[in-house]
């Protein structure tokens, strides 16, 4: 629903930021591809802007990164968006891209400068690709990593490795330095929306209520 307050729809003030015949191509990880928050949208944009002919192109792809990093435990090295987004961008021919990254490049481990670094420049390099294709673009941040909900072993500071089976305990920080980054990298996008700040007090809440709650992917 934030999503679809700030892309479109009679609830924010001014035009929505979707037209007419939008072609929306749809980039992210696993989150992406799962494609429940994309069936929400597109419920969404068919009530709310009935008649407009926005379609939605979902592209996810489970373990993608923007970074280009992967993990040692991991059974293969991850993809990179980088790596299909030419040829995403040639197939689809999209007027909107909306990108979504970071729960895998983080590295599931604490913040650190140098993967910090390889997010920004992936995620600038994959904007200008989208912008150079003619495309408007719209960026989400991470959405939070739920420490309470992990069904599995979580990595104490200093630990010798961390991955996706085994996370750092405090991984989420990372996560909102990521979605701080993005949030306050002004001409980056054209849109950025903050889902990390609002879900997580969302969930927060929910932990309150239910101490036994559990949240998936």
């Amino acid at each position: 629903l934030m999503v679809m307050l700030v892309l479109g729809g009679e609830c924010v003030a001014g035009a929505p930021f979707l037209r007419r015949g939008d072609r929306v191509l749809c980039l992210g990880d696993s989150i992406t591809q799962d494609g429940r928050y994309l069936a929400v949208l597109d419920v969404l944009l068919r009530t709310r802007q009935p008649g407009e002919g926005i379609r939605l192109y979902p592209l996810g792809l489970g373990s993608e990164t923007v970074s280009g990093l992967s993990e040692s435990g991991h059974p293969f090295p991850r993809p990179c968006v980088l790596e299909r987004s030419g040829r995403a961008l040639a197939m689809i021919k999209p007027t909107v891209v909306m990108i979504c990254y970071g729960m895998n490049d983080g590295i599931y481990a604490p913040p650190a400068e140098d993967r910090m670094r390889a997010y920004q420049e992936g995620m600038k390099e994959l904007v200008k690709q989208c912008r150079g294709a003619g495309a408007r673009v719209v960026v989400v941040t991470p959405v939070p990593f739920d420490a309470k909900s992990f069904r599995g072993p979580l990595a104490d500071d200093g630990a010798e490795a961390y991955g996706y089976q085994k996370p750092w305990h405090g991984y989420d920080r990372t996560l909102a330095g990521y979605s701080e980054w993005l949030v306050g990298s002004e001409g980056l996008a054209d849109k950025v929306i903050d889902l990390h700040g609002p879900l997580s007090a969302v969930v927060g809440a929910w932990h309150e209520r239910d101490a036994g709650w559990k949240n998936g992917d």
